[in-house]
């Protein structure tokens, strides 16, 4: 774990005489603000899966699509996938336009999709997608990485913590130099949308002849950061 602080100090004396308006500064308080950063390894993996059938009738198509999802839902179920959830159904016509003659377009025929988005350990991530192509799956439409929502929690929690201490040493070492002392704390801010992990996809719209081959994950990890501000009154040493 990599802990980085990055502290930004805001002083609230001495301005007046350089001809510096500070209209929302309270007189007689510093505000310092730090950062504190750790990155977490990723532990699961959200994985949204296809299912692409093709048909002259809306029937053999609906029949194709009811086969391809039992099988892939009832493999995922097996597999220990969570959040297992069945997202589109849609079935759209295929039209031949163009013609000639000025004659009307007219369906040739159907195309379905379903869509199922489940979650799966990151270690389980290479064997549940090789199973997902042998189950009905024939399109891999997207695969984020990332750690647990109650480990990003934790691990706010604790580097708020971290860079409130920060913020504070900061103030002190400020209000030493100036030849005061830090007295009570009148704010404390936390950067609630600060700090989310960015999950990049893995894949996004793969075919079943592109997945053909074994797939090798690396599970690699994520960024985690709380963002505070505080401010406190200088006092009379």
């Amino acid at each position: 774990m990599r802990l980085l602080l990055a502290a930004v100090l805001a002083c609230t004396w001495a301005c007046a005489s350089a001809g510096l308006a500070l209209a929302e500064v309270q007189p007689g308080t510093i505000t310092t603000g730090a950062t504190a950063r750790m990155r977490l390894p990723n532990t699961i993996a959200d994985v949204g899966v296809g299912i692409e059938a093709h048909g002259r009738t809306v029937a053999a198509v609906h029949k194709n699509l009811a086969d391809g999802s039992g099988a892939l839902l009832g493999y995922l179920r097996g597999a220990g996938a969570e959040r297992l959830r069945t997202d589109q159904i849609a079935v759209t016509p295929d039209t031949e336009t163009d013609r000639g003659g000025g004659r009307p377009d007219r369906i040739v025929g159907y195309t379905g999709h379903v869509r199922v988005s489940f979650r799966v350990a990151a270690d389980k991530l290479a064997d549940v997608l090789g199973g997902l192509l042998e189950k009905g799956g024939n399109t891999l439409e997207a695969t984020l990485l990332g750690p647990r929502e109650e480990e990003v929690e934790k691990a706010r929690q604790e580097l708020a913590t971290r860079a409130v201490r920060t913020a504070m040493a900061q103030a002190q070492a400020v209000a030493e130099a100036a030849g005061r002392r830090v007295g009570a704390v009148r704010q404390i801010n936390v950067d609630p949308g600060f700090g989310l992990p960015q999950r990049p996809p893995m894949f996004a719209a793969a075919s079943r002849a592109a997945m053909a081959a074994p797939i090798a994950t690396e599970a690699g990890e994520s960024e985690v950061a709380s963002s505070v501000s505080v401010t406190v009154n200088l006092i009379e040493p």
